[in-house]
């Protein structure tokens, strides 16, 4: 491999094939590339992102009748690549069916210099290395999250490190392809530095109407607050991505990030981009012993005929009558079904039964089968049953002042029954609190909750300090599994009381429960982009 500096890197998001009448796409800031680039930059690298999407959002490029590519054309993308004039070009590809566009953005890359290094990341290449690779204009492919792995590529291009200090990386060799499996994953998430934002030309996503679902706010952010995911859905690539363990974000690390968006960029609204629920660990509670009748424990030599163990109480007869025979065997050196017979004339008497065979009174007649003594007897002993089950609450809050309508309850009651199905597959019992609220918040029934509403303000902090003394009195974290959901129209009297009740949550509770927040909305639905 050929030693070299780096000192510029360029990273896109390419163009989107999509439906010319209906568009299953829109842009969203890429932290991904916000990661790597801040991680990058730590290395006195100099960055630059474009999102081709975002960039060309108003571009439609006709590619047969019913499919158009959206984003910049790539004679602009060549030109942003001349001009530039990196050492790397790195594209993040997560689609399959978007490959043709990340591999035309290579080719670019070597047509202008065949020294510009091609790196492939995202979920497509992790998940089918070997066809990516097979571009003769793709030099490498990063496997899984790659904050580390880029950091160790570049320390290998530049002759620091050596080839095997790689994770999670494909390469060719002498035109062969060499994977390196990944096998590391960053178990310490605070460590890594916020994504580089100011790489990612965020006004432009703030004109955008939809981005991962409607917004209230024009200024927007995602943010990541874990990675991994244990669940198994034969549909979903994730966890080749981001690996199978969970990790997550300490809650003082995350409210930085938070403060840091909103007073640099004047964020207004955040959208948790999670790959799903917490996984949380095990407590004392969410797994506790309930009753499932009898079951047989233990066996001994005493006890009543009708809870005989008759397997036990064969196989000892079975070994007492054949030690018994071989003794008669041996003082007699008759054959065994003969020394048997003899125990049975003998009532299992083995000096009797020796005698017999001795003085030719054996009864050839008599069947050699086993006899069944009383120290052969084994008896079972009964004992309650009980099964291990896991437990856990969801605690469902919701403004139910005059503003939030049937609908908008119909909506709220949907959320919590799916939420509540996808915890049954989790866990045994499912246990739910409702706190319903206007300004003042209350413990209520299902019917209450889902029916009947009040008058008056809307103080949210209400329901979140209800839910903080429920978890307090009756669903101590260090014994149960917590989920909390709060659901509303987006009315608030108080809401910066709010966030600092939601930021007490968080961080007294570790970050290791559920908040989900949800507003709900109608709107109308149209295929103009």
């Amino acid at each position: 491999m050929k030693k070299r500096k780096i000192r510029k890197a360029l990273l896109f998001i390419p163009p989107a094939f999509t439906f010319k009448d209906y568009l299953d796409i829109n842009p969203l800031p890429p932290l991904g590339l916000g990661y790597i680039a801040a991680v990058l930059e730590l290395q006195d690298i100099e960055v630059k992102i474009v999102d081709c999407l975002m960039e060309g959002w108003h571009k439609r490029i006709k590619v047969d009748e019913n499919v158009i590519r959206i984003g910049l054309d790539f004679n602009s993308i060549r030109k942003i690549i001349e001009n530039y004039a990196p050492d790397i070009v790195g594209v993040n590809s997560l689609f399959t069916k978007q490959r043709q566009n990340a591999h035309k953005i290579y080719e670019l890359a070597k047509e202008i210099s065949e020294d510009i290094i091609t790196v492939a990341g995202g979920a497509h290449p992790t998940v089918m290395p070997e066809l990516v690779l097979s571009d003769k204009n793709v030099d490498y492919i990063v496997i899984g999250e790659g904050e580390e792995t880029i950091v160790d590529l570049i320390n290998v291009i530049e002759g620091v490190k050596d080839i095997s200090a790689l994770d999670g990386i494909g390469y060719k060799e002498d035109g062969d392809i060499r994977m390196i499996p990944k096998t590391k994953f960053i178990l310490d998430l605070d460590k890594l530095p916020f994504p580089a934002r100011h790489l990612l030309n965020l006004e432009k996503y703030f004109g955008l109407k939809m981005s991962h679902g409607a917004r209230k706010k024009k200024k927007f952010s995602p943010i990541i607050t874990s990675r991994g995911c244990p669940a198994k859905c034969t549909f979903c690539s994730a966890h080749k991505v981001w690996g199978r363990k969970f990790r997550q974000r300490s809650p003082e690390n995350v409210i930085a990030e938070m403060k840091h968006i909103k007073e640099r960029y004047g964020i207004e609204e955040i959208m948790f981009e999670d790959l799903g629920l917490p996984w949380i660990e095990e407590k004392i509670k969410a797994s506790h012993l309930v009753p499932r009748g009898w079951k047989f424990e233990t066996i001994t030599k005493k006890g009543i005929l009708p809870r005989v163990h008759k397997k036990r109480t064969m196989m000892e007869a079975i070994k007492r009558n054949e030690l018994f025979a071989r003794e008669v065997e041996e003082a007699t050196k008759c054959e065994h079904d003969d020394a048997l017979r003899a125990l049975v004339q003998a009532f299992g008497d083995i000096n009797e039964a020796i005698d017999i065979i001795k003085n030719n009174k054996l009864d050839k007649d008599i069947d050699p089968y086993v006899l069944i003594e009383d120290e052969d007897m084994r008896y079972k002993q009964i004992e309650e049953a009980y099964e291990l089950q896991s437990n856990c609450v969801v605690i469902a809050m919701m403004d139910t002042s005059g503003s939030m309508t049937t609908d908008k309850k119909y909506l709220c009651r949907s959320l919590l029954f799916w939420l509540v199905e996808f915890l049954k597959k989790v866990y045994d019992n499912v246990d739910i609190k409702f706190i319903a609220h206007t300004t003042e918040a209350k413990v209520v029934d299902e019917d209450t909750f889902f029916h009947k509403g009040e008058s008056g303000g809307t103080y949210c902090w209400s329901a979140i300090d209800k839910a903080i003394y429920l978890i307090d009195t009756e669903y101590p974290v260090e014994e149960w599994n917590v989920y909390c959901v709060y659901v509303s129209d987006g009315e608030d009297f108080e809401p910066d009381k709010t966030v600092r009740y939601i930021g007490r949550y968080m961080i007294r509770h570790n970050f290791q429960h559920l908040l989900c927040w949800n507003n709900v909305k109608f709107y109308r639905i149209t295929n103009k982009p």
